[in-house]
C-alpha cells in the first residue's frame, strides 16, 4: 500500500563535515546554502513519490554532484581539499510538512563519496 507522502528531505549529519566545509566556502556562502537549499527537497526532482511503497525495500534516488551552476568536478575538487570526515545521510519523509520517519540513514565519508562518483557507482554499492 502506498504511504502517500507528500514530502521528503535530505539532511546531512555530523558537524565535522559542516566545520570542514567552512574551510573552503565562506560562511556567507554556507549561510545562504543552508537557508535556501537546505535541507535537500527530494519530491519531485529526485524521488517519485509514488514509489515508496509500504514494505518495500528499495527506492530510486539519483543526486549527482553538481548543478547547472556548478560543475560536479567543482565540487568533487572541494570535496578533495576537505580532511575525511564522516557524515550521515538522512532521508525523512512525511506528509505537508509533517515528518512521519526516515527512508534510510546511511554513514559515509566525503572521500568515500568522492571516489564513489569517480568510478560510477552509488553509496551503497560494496566496492571492497
Amino acid at each position: 500500500k502506498n504511504l502517500h507522502i507528500t514530502t521528503a528531505q535530505l539532511t546531512i549529519e555530523g558537524q565535522s563535515f559542516w566545520n570542514e566545509l567552512e574551510k573552503i566556502i565562506p560562511k556567507s556562502a554556507l549561510w545562504g546554502i543552508k537557508q535556501t537549499l537546505y535541507p535537500l527537497k527530494l519530491i519531485p526532482t529526485y524521488l517519485d513519490a509514488s514509489n515508496v511503497v509500504k514494505g518495500r525495500t528499495d527506492v530510486d534516488i539519483t543526486i549527482k554532484l553538481g548543478s547547472p551552476k556548478v560543475k560536479g568536478s567543482t565540487i568533487k575538487k572541494q570535496l578533495n581539499k576537505l580532511e575525511n570526515v564522516s557524515l550521515t545521510i538522512v532521508v525523512q519523509y512525511g506528509k505537508k510538512g509533517r515528518w512521519y520517519g526516515e527512508l534510510f540513514r546511511l554513514k559515509t565519508s566525503t572521500q568515500e563519496i568522492v571516489f564513489k562518483s569517480d568510478v560510477g557507482v552509488d553509496l551503497l554499492t560494496d566496492t571492497q
